[in-house]
């Protein structure tokens, strides 16, 4: 079990004096269930189901009330009912039964502690007349962040050493080697264990490939026709290739399909959460809103599995910077990757910000703190070539911004070319999940 971050999240929600059940989502082959079964080690007692399975999904599907089904959960696992129990209901999209359920569990049975997980749940809801909105909570998984790929990888001095603000200078190199080696390999449990195992980069050849044929695999599960099967995979096989580019949705990666064929397609696999669709803002304040008359940005589930399309595996094991690679969008998705995985709210998405007048200007990404919007930028180089971040601190009310490069941490003094004065935060990339920790610090 490759320690996750969330764990600290579950512990909180099983403390809680009002707890609701739980529902996690997240991408298949996040490690939803990995977690969950971890958890479940701090319970006296635990019960498993999963939805998928015939056997399982029929004790919810005949059950008459919530008390019948309290009953038969326990019987069939030959448990006793305690408080200290932990009901796991996996691919709970699989019954729509199971799913009305959630709410009995919070208003009959509170004291039960109940988690579920589905990764098509989304798709599930828009056949289910009711959902247990209010008498649920969320939690939303990615793919291992780069904290969780250095324990899973067995570097727990790196892991402890990543959250000392300010990073230490000698930790440098160490850190940015091994981020560079997680931007290569990617978050995705199954390819780390793999990779901390062999340490081969042709054995995950295989691993990749099984894992997005699986996600092909699942799209007739929520496709309603044909054609939109068809259009689906297209979009799916050509996102990673895609991924960090502004998009147009017709004749998406060469194809004859239309607009609104490619935009249903695209938002079909966003509930899946393999992929994002990025809007700009084109505000300075808070709260940002997404423009969508405006072209998004494609952001994809994983840059291991990016880098596996691009087939760059030469190229990544020779540059020093992550940003020389495919014009930046290595580096740029992977720093996205970062800061969207810390983030458990399912409605959470990155944003970036263009000008309301023209698309020539564009900062990389916004990130809300207290009442401020602070534009962070992925990019190398010298700060003078940062004329985007300047232009947008030219128009907002405060005077902070972040760099992420391949360089070491440093805070200065710097103006705009119109003379503002502001403090840029230049941080290395694999700080990327500690933005919000060094922008505290610069400003208290």
């Amino acid at each position: 079990m490759i320690p996750r971050h969330a764990i600290s999240y579950l512990t909180s929600w099983k403390s809680k004096a009002e707890r609701k059940p739980l529902v996690i989502r997240g991408a298949r082959q996040v490690g939803k269930t990995t977690l969950v079964k971890s958890f479940a080690e701090t319970y006296d007692q635990f019960l498993y189901f999963n939805l998928d399975l015939e056997e399982d999904r029929s004790i919810f599907d005949s059950a008459k009330n919530i008390k019948d089904l309290i009953q038969v959960l326990f019987l069939s696992r030959q448990k006793v009912v305690t408080e200290s129990s932990l009901i796991f209901i996996d691919e709970i999209q699989e019954s729509g039964k199971a799913i009305r359920f959630l709410r009995y569990f919070h208003e009959e049975y509170p004291q039960l502690h109940v988690i579920a997980a589905g990764s098509l749940l989304e798709h599930a809801l828009k056949d289910l007349r009711s959902f247990p909105v209010g008498r649920v909570e969320y939690l939303t998984i990615y793919p291992l962040n780069f904290r969780e790929f250095l324990l899973g990888t067995n570097k727990q001095e790196s892991a402890d050493i990543l959250n000392e603000v300010p990073i230490p200078d000698f930790a440098h190199e160490v850190l940015k080697n091994s981020f560079h080696e997680y931007a290569m390999i990617g978050g995705m449990p199954e390819v780390v264990r793999n990779y901390n195992e062999h340490g081969d980069l042709t054995r995950l050849q295989s691993t990749y490939q099984s894992i997005l044929q699986g996600y092909m695999d699942d799209v007739p599960r929520y496709a309603s026709t044909r054609n939109e099967a068809q259009v689906i995979q297209h979009v799916l096989q050509n996102a990673p290739q895609h991924a960090e580019s502004r998009i147009t949705f017709q004749n998406f990666a060469g194809s004859s399909y239309r607009a609104r064929e490619v935009g249903e397609a695209f938002r079909s696999l966003q509930k899946t959460r393999l992929l994002y669709l990025l809007y700009p803002s084109t505000q300075v304040i808070p709260p940002p809103i997404p423009n969508k008359r405006k072209k998004p940005r494609l952001q994809f589930l994983d840059t291991g599995l990016m880098v596996k399309a691009l087939n760059i595996y030469p190229k990544m094991l020779t540059t020093d910077d992550l940003n020389h690679l495919t014009r930046g969008r290595i580096a740029q998705h992977i720093v996205g990757q970062e800061i969207q995985a810390i983030h458990y709210e399912p409605s959470y998405l990155n944003m970036f910000w263009t000008r309301e007048t023209s698309s020539d200007a564009e900062v990389d990404f916004l990130i809300e703190y207290q009442n401020m919007l602070v534009p962070v930028e992925v990019k190398s180089g010298k700060a003078g070539r940062l004329r985007s971040l300047y232009e947008f601190i030219d128009r907002c009310h405060h005077d902070i911004a972040v760099r992420l490069y391949a360089g070491n941490y440093l805070q200065q003094r710097v103006r705009t070319l119109k003379g503002k004065e502001f403090t840029l935060i230049n941080l290395p990339y694999y700080l990327a999940g500690k933005i919000e920790a060094y922008i505290q610090r610069a400003t208290s």
